[in-house]
């Protein structure tokens, strides 16, 4: 009877060093006499004489037989490492004086017979059922173990152990080993059993693990499969990565427009070679962490490719309406499937390599002296526009620039001919902030019209952000215009006789600022000589943009018969003290003031030195009315002496 000396049975384990035992039982020797009994392991398969390091495997020993009946045992130790999967089987042959007087040799004696079970295993997931899983806090491999050569009707244990390949270390959870383990009784030589690993592997993205199998017979070692390169035995847990960039820019910044196309390349690790796999993303709000819609519907997109190596690259293009996402910023998430299942992940709305910025820009454009959004139709207007910027990527240079418009026509501001524009380059050195524009240009023709400053931020000459509307009271200065009507009692025209008159100058306004506080210095000009006749100052708050306002002046016009009085006016801003509009047009009559000299006046004034024109004229009428006297009294005369 051959047994392993480990195991006590007919099952061996194909190591180094293996020792077998093989108790030969004898019958009818002679008593007192001297035999030698000499042993040879044959491989079955073959019917050859089983060899190791170049020589066949024997054992011999000579013994006396102290009776007739009895045993020997005979010991043979040998590697045995090439043994995996095979059969050997003992012969034997006892000598008595160098003649045979009895052989063992059988080949299908049982009780002869050593058996070198073999394994093989397929390490898979339960989800893929293949060789590919995903890194989550709960995964299932199975590992099918295939045997041959175990004895049946002999119980069997076989435990499994998984290993880190990149560590060559075993996996552990939670501080212990990951080991699965299955007791069985061979029904027959071959077969399978299974054995079923439950662990998390969470941190497993990137790694591969391999399963490692040992089978126990009587509590001895009698199969092993522990080969860390064995693919069979071997699941990977692939990993991604990926870095999203606007198509135009080439960079984590994107203009929020109607056709926005970022592309995502993923680079992933750890797949199956020759397997079809699906990429599929999802872009997110960071700021609300859910999937950006478009029409109701989120913005996704899918690639399928074969991978041609376990490491490589495949590109996700996402092309949408991104005309919503001004200041916002979008996270591509990434899912990788086989088979329908996924296997890969990446979806860390933290990740700067994901995301995508959509800049954000507001203005505020105001008059350089009156600090706000009027200014005065001069020669010389500067224009300060401060553009805030926010979801810029930091220390990148951009260039921002500015254009003014006229908001009744929509069309661009030009002066001498060009449009007025200005440019300024700098470099984020935070995400929001703000830089400062400058417009000058001749303004004294935009009275009554108002200008809208329009922004562009660029990155690389690529738009990352416009602001361009027509109706941003903050991107708007008003340039107002006045006219005025003045009247004297209602009256165009007074007397030089009314001696002291109230002149009533209503002031049509347009393009104020509701709410703001304005002062109306208004000055009585006789137009002859240009010379000031009387002033006045009032303020008013406008209530609305377009309205009146009026303003009372005294003036004297006695003496002033024939002369015309024109009410030239200023508007200032009252806090900043600054002049917004003006109104001076000697030529304008409804500024105009006429005083007349009074029908029916007999002496007619005196006229001032110099004014020889109207000394004659007067000079005329006296020397008339003088004429005219002189008859009255002779006249008067004469009529007396008659009646004497």
């Amino acid at each position: 009877t051959a047994t392993d000396s480990e195991t006590g049975d007919h099952t061996s384990s194909a190591n180094e060093k293996v020792t077998i035992v093989d108790r030969v039982y004898y019958s009818h020797l002679l008593a007192g006499k001297q035999y030698t009994v000499s042993g040879k392991l044959m491989d079955k398969a073959t019917g050859e004489a089983l060899t190791a390091g170049g020589k066949e495997v024997t054992a011999t020993t000579t013994f006396t037989a102290a009776k007739s009946e009895g045993y020997i045992d005979l010991t043979f130790t040998f590697d045995g490492s090439a043994l995996k999967g095979q059969t050997i089987v003992a012969f034997e042959t006892v000598q008595y004086k160098s003649k045979d007087v009895a052989v063992h040799a059988d080949l299908n004696d049982e009780e002869e017979t050593i058996h070198f079970p073999e394994i093989h295993t397929t390490l898979t997931d339960s989800k893929t059922e293949d060789h590919v899983a995903k890194a989550e806090e709960t995964v299932t491999l199975k590992d099918t173990v295939a045997y041959s050569n175990l004895v049946p009707g002999k119980e069997y244990t076989m435990t499994g152990t998984l290993m880190v390949k990149e560590t060559g270390e075993a996996l552990q959870d939670n501080g212990e080993n990951v080991t699965a383990t299955a007791t069985f009784t061979a029904e027959e030589a071959d077969g399978t059993v299974e054995l079923t690993f439950t662990f998390n592997g969470k941190d497993l993205a990137g790694q591969s693990v391999v399963a490692f199998e040992t089978m126990t017979h009587n509590g001895k070692e009698v199969a092993v499969h522990a080969d860390i390169d064995d693919e069979g035995q071997t699941v990977n847990f692939p990993d991604i990565h990926t870095t999203a960039a606007d198509f135009e820019t080439e960079d984590h910044i994107s203009n929020a427009d109607e056709d926005v196309t970022i592309i995502d390349r993923v680079a992933y690790t750890n797949l199956l070679v020759g397997k079809e796999y699906t990429v599929t993303g999802t872009l997110m709000d960071k700021e609300t962490e859910k999937p950006i819609t478009v029409d109701g519907k989120e913005v996704t997109a899918s690639t399928t490719f074969t991978a041609e190596q376990a490491d490589g690259t495949v590109d996700v293009t996402f092309t949408f309406d991104g005309s919503a996402l001004e200041g916002k910023t979008v996270v591509a998430f990434e899912s990788t499937t086989y088979e329908g299942k996924e296997v890969a992940v990446h979806a860390d709305i933290n990740d700067e390599d994901q995301t995508v910025e959509f800049p954000k820009v507001h203005t505020t454009a105001t008059d350089s002296e009156t600090k706000d959004h009027t200014s005065f139709p001069d020669e010389k207007v500067t224009i300060n526009d401060r553009v805030y910027y926010s979801n810029l990527l930091v220390g990148k240079e951009y260039t921002v620039s500015g254009k003014l418009m006229l908001k009744g026509t929509g069309k661009a501001l030009t002066d001498n001919g060009k449009e007025v524009t200005a440019t300024a380059a700098f470099t984020a050195e935070k995400s929001e902030g703000y830089v400062d524009l400058t417009f000058t240009f001749n303004g004294s023709a935009l009275a009554g019209e108002s200008v809208v400053a329009f922004e562009d931020v660029q990155y690389k000459g690529k738009d990352v952000a416009v602001h361009a509307d027509l109706s941003d009271k903050d991107q708007t200065v008003d340039f107002p215009s006045i006219h005025t009507s003045a009247t004297a009692n209602g009256a165009k025209e007074v007397y030089d006789t009314d001696g002291t008159i109230t002149i009533t100058d209503v002031i049509t306004y347009t393009n104020l600022t509701p709410g703001t506080e304005y002062r109306i210095e208004a000055d009585v000009i006789n137009s002859k000589d240009g010379s000031s006749v009387g002033k006045a100052a009032a303020t008013f708050t406008a209530q609305t943009a377009d309205g009146t306002a009026s303003i009372d002046i005294q003036v004297n016009v006695k003496g002033r018969a024939g002369q015309k009085l024109t009410v030239f006016e200023e508007v200032y801003e009252a806090s900043s003290n600054v002049k917004i509009g003006e109104h001076k047009d000697l030529n304008d009559n409804d500024q105009t003031i006429t005083v007349k000299e009074k029908p029916g006046t007999f002496f007619p004034k005196i006229p001032k030195t110099g004014d020889t024109q109207r000394t004659a004229l007067y000079g005329v009428i006296l020397l008339a009315a003088a004429a005219a006297a002189i008859l009255v009294i002779v006249k008067r005369r004469k009529e007396t002496q008659r009646d004497e």
